[in-house]
């Protein structure tokens, strides 16, 4: 039936905005404002802001397109852009409601009815939502989509939670390989001494430890000028553009700012890097770069940008930190072991990830056939439709997850 059917607008305004202020999300749905990590700008005052009561929906105008829509649990306001609906009659059950709202095919008639030159500023509005058509079964197959799809859901969060542990374990891994190589030499019969490196308190005595000022030039970033084919980097990230202008690699890219500036990058041939990144390479051959990168993988970044009031990194605490230099053999001895040790090890990594977004992509594809009927679940239990290559070990799951997505959330 269409939307209009089913649903009306309503639009009642707070007159203190005391109340509770609510965030839409494409993932969560509606949830508190204060639960959410939302970097907004917010108001001085949100009195005028539209009243939104449990079991109305509320849909953000400038994301509905994405599927940043919901049936509210929560008594509170949402901004006076957003739109709120509720139905006409008892023909839904609020969680089933809940569920279809953000069903895949739904949001892509939400973007083919939003207006806007382009995507940031589409709008999706009123009379054009209640002119969409919805999926109308009957109650009681609502209530047992519901339930199903909590049981089934709750299930491959488990597994999708057994994976994300799996990772941080080999990331434990792969970082205590990397320090105790690097701090500590291959050999572990050798005798050790105090180091003054912050990584790691002992080294070979036979190794030195000097600032890496002294063996290491460490340069600024800038916006590039020109548009090209070279691989633009920023802070702990992969190239997210391209432009003309270059320099020779290899080089380890340090951040400067930003939330993964304690991700360092070895990169080769030609690149540029914009000014959320340092760019690192050696003064001369004694000290080798592959072997710093794995050093620099081992900095205690916390403690320096903790001295800050912002998280940053400045060349003078790049070029500062004390370094572990061992005999130019060992440094060459010691990067290849590790490259082995952590191509493996990052193997694992890579087809945990895959996994992971195999089971998203299972979870949502069974969201959206069971809550648009395409599936007849009727009579079917869990682990009549869980596919052959999903295992689920209640031991090892833990709790229930949310996918990692970027969260379509804002306020005019």
């Amino acid at each position: 039936m269409r939307a209009k059917n089913l649903l009306q607008e309503v639009d009642i305004r707070s007159e203190t905005g005391t109340e509770e202020m609510l965030s839409v999300s494409h993932i969560t749905g509606i949830t508190p404002r204060r639960e959410k990590k939302v970097t907004m700008f917010e108001a001085e005052s949100t009195e005028g802001y539209k009243i939104c009561e449990i079991g109305q929906i509320a849909a953000n105008t400038m994301w509905t397109w994405q599927g940043a829509i919901g049936v509210s649990s929560f008594y509170g306001i949402v901004s006076p852009a957003y739109n709120v609906y509720k139905q006409r009659g008892s023909s839904y059950d609020y969680r089933y409601l809940d569920i279809l709202l953000r069903e895949k095919h739904l949001v892509n008639e939400y973007r083919c009815n939003s207006t806007g030159l382009r995507p940031s500023r589409l709008r999706l509005y009123a009379d054009k939502f209640l002119c969409i058509s919805l999926p109308l079964p009957p109650p009681d197959e609502q209530t047992q989509i519901v339930r199903y799809l909590d049981a089934m859901t709750a299930k491959i969060n488990k597994l999708i939670r057994a994976k994300k542990k799996q990772i941080a374990l080999l990331h434990e891994q792969k970082q205590a390989i990397i320090n105790q190589a690097v701090t500590k030499g291959l050999d572990p019969n050798v005798e050790m001494k105090d180091s003054g490196i912050r990584f790691g308190t002992h080294i070979p005595t036979h190794w030195t430890a000097i600032p890496a000022k002294y063996v290491v030039n460490i340069t600024n970033g800038s916006d590039p000028q020109n548009t090209g084919e070279i691989p633009v980097y920023g802070s702990g990230a992969s190239s997210f553009k391209t432009c003309g202008e270059f320099k020779e690699g290899p080089a380890v890219l340090l951040g400067r700012k930003g939330a993964t500036l304690n991700i360092p990058h070895y990169i080769t041939g030609k690149y540029w890097n914009v000014d959320t990144a340092f760019d690192a390479k050696t003064k001369n051959c004694s000290y080798d770069l592959r072997f710093y990168f794995y050093c620099a993988t081992c900095f205690d970044y916390f403690f320096y940008m903790s001295q800050t009031t912002l998280p940053s990194m400045t060349q003078s605490d790049y070029g500062n930190m004390r370094l572990p230099y061992p005999p130019n053999n060992e440094q060459t001895d010691i990067f290849e072991h590790l490259d082995k040790h952590c191509r493996g090890i990052d193997t694992l990594i890579a087809q945990c990830k895959k996994e992971i977004a195999l089971a998203v992509e299972y979870k949502n594809s069974l969201i959206s056939a069971v809550v648009t009927g395409k599936m007849d679940i009727r009579g079917l239990t869990v682990e009549d439709v869980l596919p052959e290559d999903v295992t689920i070990d209640d031991e090892e799951a833990g709790e229930d997850v949310e996918e990692e997505t970027t969260e379509a959330e804002s306020e005019d």
